[in-house]
């Protein structure tokens, strides 16, 4: 997989794709492409939800390592980042507003919600689940 120039618009990209996709995206569903946020057609959309524990603590420690290469200082303590977290003040913006955004499509049949905790367990079913 390559990444388009930055002069050029990922969309452009994309749209000039033979029709088998796949789009990988942490945006919140306010951000994401309209054939995304509003499927037609045989488009699927997975859409991997986590426990929000393990995601704060995975992003906590993936902002460890990110923050010094950024030049960004240390990062600030577990608690004070966990409060952070909880509050909806992280540099990505609030967890519970991000899930509940892509959630209000669940009932919409080209989406399908899986747990990752669940697709560590049961990785081969969910891949047949997923071809279907």
């Amino acid at each position: 997989m390559t990444l388009p120039p930055a002069e050029q618009p990922g969309y452009v990209t994309l749209a000039a794709k033979s029709s088998r996709r796949i789009l990988k995206t942490n945006l919140p569903i306010r951000f994401a492409p309209r054939g995304i946020s509003k499927p037609r057609n045989k488009v699927k959309v997975l859409v991997i939800m986590r426990n929000p524990k393990d995601s704060a603590v995975s992003y906590y420690h993936f902002s460890r390592k990110l923050r010094p290469l950024l030049g960004m200082g240390e990062p600030p303590a577990w608690e004070e980042y966990a409060r952070a977290f909880v509050g909806g003040q992280n540099s990505y913006g609030d967890f519970c507003d991000h899930v509940l955004g892509w959630w209000q499509m669940r009932d919409d049949p080209h989406f399908l919600f899986l747990k990752y905790e669940d697709m560590k367990k049961v990785w081969f079913s969910l891949k047949i689940k997923c071809s279907l």
